[in-house]
């Protein structure tokens, strides 16, 4: 093992007995418009349609995913967006957010919840990681996917259409103004994770009325939508149970969602069979082919190492990558000044009042949860 690699051990090896990672608190919560601008409210928290909660936990439908595709507004946001939304969130709630000494904020770790997920799958996948990075500042350390495309070149896939067309019907049936992926409602959490305090976010695909009761607190209610091409064959199947049930596991574990919608679609992007599937049921599903443990293990391993590294190199931005096939998570020190923006630097402390005056503050910050 090298210096400057991190190298996945064999599957068995993390699928022993692991630390507590407690359950997740929510201390906040924001909403990102249609322009992708934060919005300090929840008017972009969706409810499901019940008729698409089939009491017997499947139920057969027909849904055309390709209409109204004409008017599908592009996804403008980027990995960078969305964390920078994150850091927009923390500097109006920094004040219920501080440590006792308030010369930092109360984390060891802040990041989105993409980037946790990014590595948890790194243990039952071969696939590549997305490239990470990573920088501490004034004792956490904030972590964020990158991605060097820009995103007005980009143009989301018919898959990608389908699947935000599909979370569309779920909430609330088919939109005269068409679909847009844009907007989004996220939450704020809170975790520690054997002697690590995470902070980070995950997006809510919606709620279950009938459960809800306004309170954020209590996520009894929260609901994942997905889509998958329907398991008709062995191999479908197996693909099912050994990737997307742990995809989808950790995905809900670190948001702490209760239950996934699936739609399972047939060739022509039909969906034809609807399931409500229960986050806890999901690792039985998946047996012989993961463990929870091997993920939370895994994460807690590499976050370990992550926060050796950061403290050996203060104030400098790492990067960490892994290959596709590759056991080796490599890492270097990037020739950049910083990572988080001057607004977030320049305001966090030293003009925190200032700032409180002119952004509407989030009571829904619970200081008892740090």
């Amino acid at each position: 093992e090298k210096e400057n690699e991190f190298v996945i051990k064999k599957k068995t090896t993390y699928a022993k007995g692991c630390p507590v990672f407690e359950h997740q608190q929510v201390i906040g919560s924001y909403s990102v418009d249609t322009g992708r601008n934060i919005r300090f409210d929840k008017s972009q928290l969706k409810f499901i349609d019940r008729r698409f909660l089939p009491e017997n936990k499947e139920m057969k439908v027909e849904m055309d995913l390709k209409k109204g595709l004409e008017k599908y507004r592009t996804y403008i946001g980027s990995q960078n967006d969305i964390f920078e939304i994150l850091l927009q969130w923390l500097l109006s709630n920094a004040s219920d957010l501080l440590s006792e000494d308030k010369r930092r904020l109360s984390a060891d770790f802040i990041c989105t919840t993409g980037c946790l997920n990014n590595i948890m799958r790194l243990v039952y996948s071969n696939k590549s990681m997305r490239t990470m990075h990573v920088f501490m500042y004034k004792g956490s350390i904030y972590m964020k996917n990158w991605e060097n495309e820009s995103p007005a070149l980009a143009v989301d896939s018919l898959v990608v259409q389908s699947r935000n067309n599909f979370k569309q019907i779920i909430v609330g049936g088919e939109s005269p103004e068409g679909i847009d992926s844009n907007p989004e409602f996220r939450y704020v959490l809170c975790s520690n994770l054997d002697d690590m305090k995470l902070l980070y976010n995950a997006d809510l695909d919606c709620v279950d009325p009938e459960q809800y009761e306004g309170d954020l607190q209590d996520k009894g209610s929260f609901m994942s939508v997905d889509l998958f091409l329907e398991p008709t064959d062995r191999q479908m199947q197996k693909i099912f149970l050994r990737y997307k049930t742990n995809q989808t596991w950790i995905k809900n574990r670190l948001a702490g969602i209760p239950r996934v919608v699936f739609g399972f679609t047939i060739n022509d992007f039909i969906v034809n069979t609807l399931k409500v599937i229960n986050t806890e049921d999901l690792p039985e599903m998946g047996k012989g082919f993961w463990t929870p443990n091997g993920c939370i293990n895994f994460l807690n391993e590499f976050l370990k190492y992550v926060k050796k590294i950061a403290y050996k190199h203060p104030g400098k931005v790492l990067e960490f990558e892994k290959k596709k096939c590759s056991s080796r998570i490599t890492w270097k020190v990037l020739d950049v000044q910083d990572m988080l923006p001057t607004w977030y630097t320049d305001n966090l402390f030293g003009e925190q009042q200032k700032h409180e005056e002119t952004e509407p503050h989030n009571e829904q910050v619970k200081e008892q949860a740090f």
